[in-house]
C-alpha cells in the first residue's frame, strides 16, 4: 500500500471519528429543535455549520503535512513508524512514534513542532468542557492535535505535551504572551530567510 495513502487514511479516520460524533450530536440537537421549535433551530444549524467549517481545513492541513513529508522523503518512514506508536493519547486521537506526531489533520516530525499549548474554547459565549491541544509549525500554521472533553483531559494532554517536549526540548510549551511573541518572531524570521 502506498505510504501516503496509508497515512492519509489514518488521519482521515481520526477526522471522521470526530465528524461522526459531531454528526450524531447535531442530529440529536436538530431533532429536539424541530420538536421544541424555532428557538433551538438556530443553534443546531450553528453547530452543523461549525462542524463543516472545522473539518474541511483539517483535511487541507493533512494534505499540506503529507506534501511536506513527501518533499523531505520522510513519508515511507512515517508510514512504517505509524504501525508501532509509542504513545496513543486521548482515545486514539493522537499517536506518537519515535520521530513523528500524528493526529487530527496532523502528521509532522517532532522538530517541526515549534509551539504547543492547550486552550479551553468557548462557543456562543459558553465555556465548553472540551480542551484543544494545538501544535504550531514554523510556517505559522496552528493545528488542533487533540480535542478532549470529559475526565482526565488535563493529564492526557499534559502527557502528550511532555512527549513532544521530550523529543524536541526547543519547543515552546504552554500559552502566554511571551511564548506567542517568541513564536511569531520565529515565524517572521523563517519567512524572511526564504
Amino acid at each position: 500500500m502506498d505510504a501516503r495513502k496509508r497515512i492519509m487514511d489514518y488521519i482521515d479516520g481520526k477526522m471522521w471519528m470526530v465528524w461522526v460524533g459531531l454528526g450524531g450530536l447535531v442530529l440529536s440537537i436538530a431533532t429536539i429543535a424541530i420538536v421544541v421549535g424555532v428557538f433551538l433551530l438556530f443553534p443546531s444549524f450553528y453547530f452543523l455549520l461549525r462542524g463543516v467549517c472545522t473539518e474541511l481545513p483539517r483535511h487541507a492541513n493533512a494534505k499540506r503535512c503529507l506534501d511536506d513529508l513527501q518533499a523531505r522523503n520522510l513519508l515511507v518512514q512515517a508510514a512504517t513508524e505509524l504501525d508501532n506508536p509509542q504513545l496513543v493519547a486521548c482515545k486514539n486521537q493522537a499517536s506518537f512514534t519515535e520521530n513523528f506526531v500524528f493526529g487530527r489533520g496532523v502528521a509532522m516530525t517532532y522538530a517541526d513542532v515549534k509551539w504547543t499549548y492547550k486552550e479551553r474554547r468557548t462557543y456562543l459565549f459558553f465555556i465548553t468542557l472540551a480542551e484543544n491541544m494545538y501544535v504550531c509549525n514554523i510556517k505559522g500554521s496552528r493545528m488542533v492535535l487533540i480535542n478532549k472533553g470529559g475526565k482526565d483531559k488535563a493529564e492526557e494532554i499534559k502527557a502528550a505535551m511532555l512527549k513532544i517536549y521530550e523529543k524536541n526540548p526547543q519547543v515552546l510549551l504552554g500559552f502566554g504572551a511571551d511564548r506567542q511573541k517568541a513564536y511569531n518572531e520565529m515565524v517572521r524570521a523563517a519567512k524572511q530567510a526564504k
